[in-house]
């Protein structure tokens, strides 16, 4: 791989031109791809993304351009020399596009030899973007794309994560100046050759940027300021973390040298200015042009043309970002780690509650810290819903599933007056002080702090609230759109969940081993027999899917809130599941569920450790893709910037022993 601009600019043949059909009412523009990558023999570029000729990938994420190029789809590039590689080929767009029309993709190196998968280059969850804004007369006739191939190992890269992208260097006012910076900074829309403007578009794919700061450039040219101090250009962070400026530069101002800068945006003070020896630099010389406009002979059937070029730079983040001062120390930054039901308050009941998590983030933003970090929150009911051998957060029966005890019953929408009233009531029982000295617990100095939780009893009293909201609201939520959204989501899980708990509470356990014919598995005919709306077991399990909806809302907008504030939420993705549970039971051959898994003896544990939790059958789980993983991580995704995973090593090598074991 590399990390040097093309170099190579020339033309890679008509052949690769798809010459478009006559309407005279269109606009032909020819994108010239040009990147560098130094090939081993057998070994190809390829381009994946939205266009048709592209492959058709409309988000072209890592997975899904590997399975594209792995089927022979997108297209291959030519190579010219010096690991430069090229693809040119012609757009028809449709005059005045509104939103304009914008170009994802992704590069790959695809084996002849078949030594190797596709590799794909880092960079963005959803590909590299190549905007192509503009009212129709102004769109160029040819685009040259001068793109670095990104590392997915390089530095870049982790600010590229949901939790620093989406969250930490977040600024959605950003969007409201976006537009600003993509407006040429000189009003030349129908420029051409004869009026000696080479059109440049830097981009850089930085997110390392903090809210209220914007990327803007310097250089040597009249529209970035001539190198005088205080003039710069900013930088739009519309498409954030991509930034774009597009300046016109007289062809006698070429070669463009620039050094990127970091200002605050509304007082336009310059923070810092990249430093090094040697400035960024982009050459396009009369001929370079004369050569890009020659390509656009071959599209002259018909419709609008228009004699300009542009130069679409793609710059490398990681050195210009190590060259920048006020990126000269590495990021730092601090969190919490607590379990949810830790957070408890005057508005919950007698446990921390979802809702909960708003205050803490409050907390955070006053006290500088950018992390929550928690426990497991997924249902672990195995048992009945006030067993206190459930209150395990690390057991669960479902990996996508919510526990009901952290729903906050006050907030749900439309209860009933006489409802509300009676979970006001018990909220108050159980959050008092009294409660807890009239009970079981020891009366010493930590108990008085930090207030034991009595799982049985909230799970008892929050159960019997639920299925009398149920019995109030159920029909009526169920058939809302916001629901009836989420059932379509999480129907590949929720079905089988909800028949798992009803065959849980009417045999009186989770083990299916003690379900007859039903515990050995079940197909998914049979399932939709099951939990159709006409079987008779259907308001039975259905009201597992009001709770989850109810989890579900509350969750995403704690973490919603999370974000909009500038604080990560990160969840824990336990290494094992329980062997009476949902996912073991639906998808017995993906487990060994004949082995047990555990750790060996050590310093910590004599006898070593016996977990209970199947092992994984990772063998079976590679050949379907990992599919039910990525569905895992998928849904977590939607609550969670980031993940802690338990016991790392597990997915690595497990202490496996057999099923039989006890200890």
């Amino acid at each position: 791989g590399s990390s040097i601009l093309p170099t190579s600019l020339s033309s890679v043949g008509k052949a690769t031109v798809k010459v478009v059909s006559q309407d005279p009412t269109s606009v032909k523009v020819v994108l010239r791809f040009r990147t560098n990558y130094k090939t081993r023999f057998g070994e190809n570029v390829v381009i994946v993304g939205s266009l048709t000729e592209l492959g058709g990938v409309e988000t072209p994420t890592v997975t899904d351009v590997q399975k594209a190029a792995e089927s022979g789809k997108g297209a291959r590039m030519q190579y010219i020399k010096n690991d430069d590689w090229g693809l040119d080929m012609a757009l028809e767009l449709a005059p005045g596009a509104d939103p304009p029309p914008v170009v994802q993709y992704r590069y790959c190196i695809v084996d002849d030899n078949k030594q190797h998968p596709p590799i794909c280059e880092g960079g963005s969850k959803n590909g590299r973007i190549l905007n192509l804004a503009g009212p129709a007369d102004t769109y160029p006739a040819v685009m040259e794309i001068r793109d670095i191939w990104k590392s997915q190992s390089s530095l870049s890269s982790i600010f590229l994560s949901s939790a620093f992208s989406d969250v930490i260097f977040n600024d959605r006012l950003r969007s409201e100046q976006g537009v600003k910076a993509l407006k040429r900074t000189s009003s030349t829309g129908n420029a051409n050759k004869d009026d000696g403007l080479i059109t440049v578009r830097l981009t850089i794919e930085n997110p390392r940027v903090e809210p209220g700061h914007v990327m803007a450039v310097i250089g040597s040219c009249t529209a970035l300021g001539n190198w005088e101090d205080g003039k710069v250009t900013p930088m739009s962070g519309l498409n954030y973390p991509l930034w774009e400026v597009e300046i016109e530069v007289p062809v006698q101002q070429m070669p463009l040298y620039y050094r990127y800068v970091i200002m605050e945006e509304k007082t336009k003070k310059v923070l810092a200015v990249e430093q090094g020896e040697s400035a960024h630099k982009v050459e396009a010389s009369p001929q370079d042009l004369e050569e890009s406009l020659s390509v656009m002979k071959i599209t002259d059937a018909g419709g609008k043309t228009c004699n300009r070029c542009m130069v679409v730079v793609n710059d490398d983040p990681d050195p210009a970002v190590s060259k920048n001062p006020l990126f000269k120390s590495q990021w730092r930054g601090a969190g919490v780690a607590v379990p949810v039901f830790g957070l408890r308050s005057d508005k919950g009941m007698g446990v921390g509650e979802f809702a909960d998590i708003k205050g803490l983030v409050d907390w955070c933003r006053k006290a500088g810290l950018k992390m929550i970090q928690l426990l497991p929150v997924t249902d672990t009911i195995s048992h009945s819903p006030s067993d206190e051998r459930d209150s395990y957060p690390y057991s669960s029966i479902s990996v996508h599933a919510l526990h009901p005890m952290y729903l906050r019953l006050t907030d749900i929408a439309g209860l009933s007056a006489e409802l509300k009233a009676d979970v006001e009531k018990e909220a108050k029982r159980l959050n008092d002080d009294g409660y807890y000295k009239e009970t079981q617990w020891d009366k010493d100095l930590k108990t008085e702090l930090d207030r034991p939780i009595d799982y049985p009893e909230v799970m008892r009293v929050k159960t019997g609230f639920l299925r009398r909201a149920f019995k109030e609201m159920g029909a009526q939520v169920m058939a809302s759109e916001e629901y009836k959204e989420f059932f379509e989501r999480a129907e590949f899980w929720l079905r089988p969940y909800g028949l798992f708990c009803w065959l849980r509470d009417f045999f009186g356990t989770a083990n299916p081993d003690e379900w007859g014919k039903l515990g050995t598995g079940i197909n998914k005919e049979k399932l939709m027999s099951m939990t159709e709306e006409d079987s008779e077991f259907y308001k039975g399990i259905s009201f597992y899917w009001f709770v989850q909806f109810l989890c579900h809302e509350q969750l995403l907008d704690a973490s919603k809130y999370a974000a909009t504030n500038g604080v990560v939420l990160k969840g824990d993705l336990p290494i094992g599941i329980d062997h009476d549970s949902v996912d073991a039971w639906y998808h017995p051959h993906l487990f060994h569920m004949d082995k047990k898994t555990g750790a060996p003896p050590d310093d910590y544990s004599e006898m070593g450790q016996n977990w209970g939790f199947p092992t994984y059958n990772w063998e079976a789980m590679q050949r379907d893709g990992f599919s039910w993983w990525r569905s895992r991580l998928n849904w977590m995704s939607q609550y969670f910037h980031a993940y802690r995973i338990d016991h790392i090593l597990g997915f690595f090598r497990i202490w496996e022993m057999p099923s039989s074991a006890t200890g």
